[in-house]
């Protein structure tokens, strides 16, 4: 009851609605950075896996696509092209390094033909031959999902804890695989 008067007093006296203004002013600046440190975080995950998605994207181009071995007469041999688990190596790594977790995220390529029309799309595995033909263009599409680092955003409508990222890269293979057709 004491503490009911303390603030009865307070709020009618002009000091008292001071630290009254001081104390939400307060709250409302920690919550304002906490919701920053979220953005801040979030364009770094961002920034990581589109970064990666680049990489990959040129990779994919210059390969026409990938395999789980690399192709007989393949231009720089084993070294110089990328198989399907080690595109997959890679990615996992920068994914880590992002914050996600195994299951959360996946590749999803889609080859499309000049007239616009869908050549052959999936999610890449370690055990994927995705060829593409020359001058065809390749989708690399980034797939994860996340959770808010900070609660104070649980507390603002319209935004919900698991977020979904998608992160797109689109090439044309360069590489011709069949020189007679």
């Amino acid at each position: 009851m004491e503490i009911v008067r303390k603030w009865k007093r307070r709020l009618t006296d002009e000091s008292g609605s001071m630290f009254l203004e001081y104390v939400i002013g307060s709250l409302m600046f920690v919550v304002f950075v906490a919701f920053c440190l979220d953005l801040l975080g979030i364009a770094a995950r961002h920034q990581l896996i589109g970064q990666e998605i680049g990489y990959i994207a040129r990779i994919l181009s210059v390969q026409s696509g990938t395999t789980a071995e690399t192709p007989h007469g393949f231009p720089g041999g084993e070294r110089a092209y990328l198989t399907s688990s080690e595109i997959l190596d890679r990615m996992e790594k920068v994914a880590k390094a992002a914050g996600f977790r195994d299951g959360e995220w996946e590749l999803y390529v889609e080859e499309t033909d000049a007239n616009g029309n869908v050549v052959r799309s999936g999610v890449l595995t370690d055990k994927s031959n995705f060829q593409c033909d020359y001058l065809n263009k390749i989708s690399v599409q980034f797939r994860g999902s996340y959770r808010w680092g900070n609660s104070a955003v649980s507390g603002i409508p319209g935004i919900h804890r698991k977020q979904q990222m998608n992160v797109e890269r689109i090439v044309m293979a360069e590489y011709l695989r069949n020189y007679d057709g």
